[in-house]
């Protein structure tokens, strides 16, 4: 679309001078009381661009005239076109992007079925390549995964029936975490298996910040996950703060924070 576009308006760019200098020279063939034809003045203007300052034109049925520029009209003639550059051209401009997008999307549209099949052949075909490279790590690294479900769902089971309360609210965060970080290294399995490798490697960053965060609450148990758990209300806060700010340009509902309502979130329709 890109080169559609450029290629449309350095086109423009190249005709308007050329069609400033025809009417010009149209102007002053007539004040020279000749009417020589469209073609006659295209031709002109064509020498005339090309640098040649002493130009001659025979055609049948014209007569003979002599037609001069004058500063000033070079004047006229440079004052058009920079008035054309700063008002006109920034329409055009839009207008043709415009047109450009609606073809390119008309295109493509007509196109996709064909264009959607090509893309998931070629995708299909690169993933089964990287996965005949790198299908065996990809694949110990999927076991890994499971074997870190497995081992979640038994702690979660295991923290259900046990009645103990010390150490509480360290099990209640590490398994929470535990699960964000399955989730999160899902995604970068995902990522990897259709190559996505920059977005696989900023993925494993997160997981390695949830990963400091577990050791963390690992080591320092109860007094640390009770902050922890207790800064959700903080960032629950910026929240709120962000969504009054922006609600109305989203043309969300309006709500706000009653502190006298032991901390609820209250919605005014």
């Amino acid at each position: 679309m890109k080169s559609n576009l450029n290629r449309v308006l350095n086109q423009v760019l190249d005709d308007v001078p050329r069609a400033l200098l025809e009417k010009l020279i149209a102007r002053k063939f007539a004040q020279a009381g000749a009417q020589p034809s469209r073609e006659a003045i295209r031709q002109l203007a064509g020498r005339l661009i090309a640098g040649k300052t002493d130009v001659r034109w025979d055609e049948d049925g014209t007569p003979d005239a002599t037609i001069t520029f004058s500063d000033s009209d070079v004047e006229a003639l440079t004052e058009a076109l920079d008035s054309f550059v700063g008002k006109d051209l920034p329409k055009l401009a839009e207008n043709v992007s415009l047109k450009t997008a609606r073809r390119v999307l008309r295109r493509l549209k007509k196109n996709w079925p064909e264009r959607a099949l090509w893309e998931e052949q070629t995708q299909a075909a690169f993933e089964a390549r990287l996965a005949h490279r790198w299908g065996k790590g990809l694949d110990l690294l999927r076991m890994l995964l499971t074997i870190s479900r497995e081992f979640g769902e038994e702690a979660h089971a295991k923290a259900r029936r046990s009645r103990a309360r010390s150490g509480r609210y360290r099990t209640d965060v590490l398994l929470r975490l535990h699960a964000c970080a399955c989730q999160v290294a899902g995604e970068i399995v995902k990522l990897m298996e259709s190559g996505r490798a920059d977005g696989a490697m900023a993925r494993w960053r997160t997981l390695h910040e949830i990963n400091i965060v577990i050791t963390l609450i690992a080591e320092h148990g109860d007094e640390l996950a009770e902050r922890y758990l207790a800064h959700d209300i903080v960032e629950s806060a910026r929240a709120l703060a962000v969504y009054e700010k922006t609600h109305a340009a989203l043309g969300y509902a309006v709500r706000s924070f009653d502190s006298k309502a032991k901390g609820k979130l209250s919605v005014l329709s």
